[in-house]
């Protein structure tokens, strides 16, 4: 993924997610992406339909968003 294909397709990315978040009613959702994945998204808390957005640490290498991920999953499973 490049900067430049990411801006290409962060119009379809952002239609089809929130298309997908229409169809289920969610409570919380969890973000974890790359920098350039980060792109195709925009500013993903103003995407329609997610109600309440945790984004892992933005920069942090896959070790620490798996990390992060497990955390926000122990935490939501409470």
């Amino acid at each position: 993924m490049t900067t430049s294909r990411a801006r290409a397709l962060r119009d379809q990315v952002r239609t089809t997610l929130t298309q997908v978040c229409a169809r289920c009613s969610y409570a919380d959702s969890y973000l974890s992406a790359g920098k350039r994945y980060r792109e195709a998204l925009g500013d993903p808390r103003t995407l329609v339909g997610l109600p309440s957005l945790t984004t892992a640490p933005e920069g942090a290498g896959i070790g620490r968003q798996l990390t992060a991920l497990k955390r926000w999953l122990m935490t939501e499973a409470r």
